[in-house]
């Protein structure tokens, strides 16, 4: 894990300039699960989040982050390919 990251909701909103979504079963749903899941999948880094109630209102997000090797290597095995190919393609000249 590479970390966990505590922030108020209205702290939250305040930092991203979110205007809209008062909501917060919009927020989640327009904000913070689609950019959660652009970054899980075009990044190293697997994020979590968990709201944190008080009372019947959310009134934290924390969010655990976490370091993923799977998309590192698979960056690696495609970088080497282009290097095999590239010497290959370097030996027929």
């Amino acid at each position: 894990e590479i970390g966990k990251y505590e922030i108020d909701i209205d702290e939250f909103r305040k930092i991203l300039n979110i205007k809209g979504y008062g909501d917060y079963t919009e927020l989640k749903r327009k904000v913070i699960l689609p950019s959660i899941k652009e970054i899980n999948k075009y990044t190293d880094l697997d994020i979590k989040f968990e709201a944190i109630k008080k009372g019947k209102k959310t009134s934290k997000l924390v969010f655990y982050i976490t370091e993923t090797r799977g998309v590192q290597m698979t960056f690696d095995l495609l970088l080497n390919q282009e290097e095999r190919l590239a010497i290959r393609g370097n030996e027929n000249e």
